[in-house]
C-alpha cells in the first residue's frame, strides 16, 4: 500500500497487461526486477533451428562470395 506524503491512501493502479512470449497475456499489478530476471533465467534461449541456419549461411556465402572470389583471383595474378 502507498500513501501520499499528506497521509492520504493512494488506490492501486488498474493492473497492467504483458504480452508473454508464447502469445499469452498476464496481468500485473507491479514488476520487480528480482522476478523479471528470474523467469528470463528459466525460460531459456530458444535454440535456432538447422534449416534458419542452413539459410543464413547460404545467404552469407552469397553476399559475401563475389567479391571475396574476385580479390582472391586478382591477388593471385602477378
Amino acid at each position: 500500500m502507498h500513501a501520499y506524503p499528506d497521509g492520504t491512501r493512494a488506490e492501486p493502479d488498474k493492473p497492467r497487461k504483458q504480452l508473454g512470449s508464447e502469445g499469452n497475456v498476464r496481468f500485473l499489478n507491479s514488476v520487480r526486477l528480482w522476478d523479471f530476471i528470474e523467469e528470463r533465467e528459466q525460460r531459456g534461449v530458444a535454440q535456432p533451428q538447422e534449416d534458419e541456419v542452413s539459410e543464413l549461411r547460404e545467404l552469407f556465402m552469397q553476399m559475401s562470395g563475389p567479391g571475396g572470389e574476385e580479390s582472391s583471383a586478382v591477388s593471385a595474378q602477378p
